[in-house]
């Protein structure tokens, strides 16, 4: 299992893995947010400081997140290489950046090889 990034695309990656969202070993692994715009730039989305913790009471789970006003901070990525993403064990895509641009992609179908 391990570590995985979470990947959400507005750029057409067929119906399947658009607005949806997907994870990913190939980027950081480090439980970071990243988003695909609809013209193909990867952006990562910081969500740090964004919510203050609140106890409300003296249990072990007593507390809530409240938001504090602070925003996400949105950071191009410029990176070049493959990026495999996936939402199940059957369908990957694989999809090339180029600068941190879709260059293109390709889906890969698991059940194949069964």
């Amino acid at each position: 299992m391990g570590m995985f990034d979470e990947l959400r695309s507005s750029y057409n990656l067929t119906e399947e893995f658009t607005n949806i969202p997907l994870q990913t070993k190939d980027l950081d692994s480090c439980l970071d947010f990243y988003w695909i715009d609809k013209k193909g730039q990867l952006f990562l989305i910081d969500r740090s400081n964004i919510a203050d913790l609140e106890i409300i009471g003296e249990g072990f789970l007593d507390f809530k997140w409240v938001p504090n006003g602070n925003h996400g901070k949105v950071t191009p990525v410029y990176i070049t290489k493959y990026v495999e993403v996936y939402h199940n064990s059957l369908r990957r895509c694989n999809i090339h950046f180029k600068n941190g641009v879709v260059q293109d992609f390709f889906l890969i179908d698991l059940r194949a090889d069964l």
